[in-house]
């Protein structure tokens, strides 16, 4: 049996090697931006699907808003299919801005050379999740950027971020603090985070929200990336998880505030966390109330476009104002109230329904099918 299941990975490394070959020669092909400009230019990626534009556009304002006319602020876009009307708001908010660029890229064509189910999908996080695998390939020309995801909110001159030095290391990041405690109080993941990720118990674990890249550096590592992805077929948190595991030790850890964790202080799960987390979310909730964080990041499944009366909220609203979608995003937490309540219940009656199945890969895989399609 052990040589046969030896025979059957050989196999699958050998046809992804194939698939990897054909991503390289056929993207080799592709035409490749270049800077904006080469002066004090700023490269700013973000990744979305046309869904999620409209929160991207409130995190855009943000950046706007606290940005100086000493930088050039070179935009780009992973887009994984927004509406050619929805782009179109979006590039109204770069109208009269000569030191601002904004440009997209179809991710399609780069998704479609890769095994699509390579991505795995859950909840919340969708594909586009993963398009900052792809930007070593796509930013040929760059020799470092920032990669932000949508669901944040910038207090701070961005090209602060972009101008901490990382040495030798390949990207700067801030800790994900939870998952320390997180790993502590929970068997299984620290055997995942040990036996999956090659992640011991000394070594930190990073939230891959708010990185800065050094893609000169990164370019190296693009075939791992894939690769153990089609090896761990479905990572727990998803491209963090393979970020995490391809960067242990070339990592600059950043000042917290870069990338400050509103669930940590919002979700209800933090009581299961035990007494070890409440300095982190003492810590956070202060800087949260006074407003001195750099970035704050709204992880999880609830966002501030979800509920209007918890901490931290404000802020997105503050520049959710002078976005171009403001009323739909004002109507937006009233219908999303309701179909949660419907998506919580056919949650739990997927769970229920599925414990009857009794082959456990049979029942895992059944109730993966299921919730996805809620």
């Amino acid at each position: 049996m052990k040589n046969s299941k030896s025979t059957v990975v050989k196999k699958s490394t050998s046809q992804f090697n194939k698939v990897w070959d054909n991503f390289v020669l056929k993207e080799s092909k592709f035409e490749h931006i270049k800077p904006f400009t080469s002066k004090n230019n700023i490269p700013i990626v973000l990744a979305t699907d046309n869904n999620y534009s409209k929160y991207m556009s409130v995190a855009i304002e943000s950046i706007i808003k606290n940005s100086t006319t000493d930088n050039n602020y070179d935009f780009i876009i992973l887009d994984g299919g927004i509406k050619e009307t929805v782009w179109t708001k979006i590039k109204g908010q770069f109208k009269g801005l000569n030191n601002f660029s904004l440009r997209r890229i179809d991710m399609s064509k780069y998704i479609n050379l890769i095994e699509k189910d390579l991505f795995f999908e859950s909840r919340h996080i969708k594909t586009s999740a993963y398009y900052r695998l792809f930007i070593p390939n796509i930013l040929k020309y760059y020799k470092k950027c920032l990669y932000l995801d949508i669901d944040i909110i910038v207090k701070k001159d961005i090209s602060e971020l972009y101008n901490i030095e990382l040495k030798n290391n390949v990207i700067g990041a801030c800790e994900a603090k939870e998952l320390v405690f997180l790993r502590k109080t929970n068997v299984k993941l620290d055997k995942y985070l040990r036996e999956k990720l090659k992640l011991s118990t000394k070594d930190k674990y990073f939230n891959s929200g708010v990185l800065s890249i050094n893609i000169e550096k990164m370019k190296d590592y693009s075939f791992s990336f894939f690769s153990l992805l089609k090896e761990l077929k479905n990572p727990r948190y998803h491209d963090q998880d393979i970020l995490n595991s391809v960067f242990n030790g070339k990592v600059k850890f950043l000042d917290s505030r870069w990338n400050v964790e509103w669930h940590i202080v919002n979700m209800n799960y933090i009581s299961k966390l035990t007494y070890l987390c409440l300095e982190t979310r003492k810590h956070n909730k202060k800087i949260i109330e006074e407003g001195s964080f750099f970035v704050i990041h709204y992880i999880g499944g609830v966002k501030p476009w979800h509920k209007h009366n918890v901490l931290g909220v404000k802020y997105f609203w503050e520049y959710a104002k002078t976005s171009p979608f403001y009323f739909s995003l004002l109507y937006n937490p009233y219908k999303t109230k309701i179909l949660r309540i419907g998506a919580n219940f056919l949650t739990r009656v997927v769970r229920i329904l599925t414990c009857l199945i009794p082959i456990k890969n049979l029942r895992k895989k059944a109730r993966k099918i299921l919730l996805d399609s809620i």
